[in-house]
């Protein structure tokens, strides 16, 4: 995604960045600073409830309907994170191994019998690229019968039969 189609997508105007925002490298620090801070607001949601199942649907509804009402951030920043500078690029690969790492602590919390299913670090991996299939391909979620309450129930409830396996 371009700065152009960013700013087409937000509503920002191109003069008004340029005005504060010196280069593109800039605008995507903050959007991965914007994404970061709503991500790690999600984790905070999360580890405020006792309930792991409860939990984990924060987590998974939380990314969701963040990274639906924040698409063109979300894309942006997962295509621009190799333009970055490198300690931008390691804060933005830090922010997804921190998303992975908590679905994993409550996934092993959720799991019964961890030997016989799927092992929690690939099930957390596959949690979040549900997540990131919604935001970078919007276009196959358009019909009416595809709600993100639908694509969060059905990630859910793959998630417990993946995990109660």
């Amino acid at each position: 995604m371009s700065l152009r189609d960013l700013l087409a997508e937000t509503g920002l105007s191109m003069g008004g960045v340029y005005l504060t925002i010196t280069n593109k490298d800039n605008i995507a620090i903050i959007v991965k600073d914007a994404v970061t801070l709503v991500c790690e607001d999600i984790v905070d949601k999360a580890r405020a409830e006792t309930d792991p199942v409860v939990a984990l649907e924060v987590m998974v509804k939380g990314y969701l309907y963040a990274s639906l009402l924040l698409q063109p951030w979300f894309y942006f920043l997962y295509f621009e994170t190799r333009s970055l500078p490198i300690k931008h690029q390691e804060d933005s690969k830090n922010l997804e191994r921190s998303q992975v790492a908590e679905l994993e602590r409550l996934i092993v919390r959720l799991q019964q019998k961890p030997e016989r299913g799927y092992p929690a670090d690939f099930l957390a991996t596959m949690v979040l690229t549900m997540v990131q299939e919604r935001y970078l391909k919007p276009w196959k979620y358009k019909q009416p019968a595809s709600t993100i309450d639908e694509y969060a129930e059905n990630c859910l409830r793959l998630i417990h039969r993946s995990i109660h396996h």
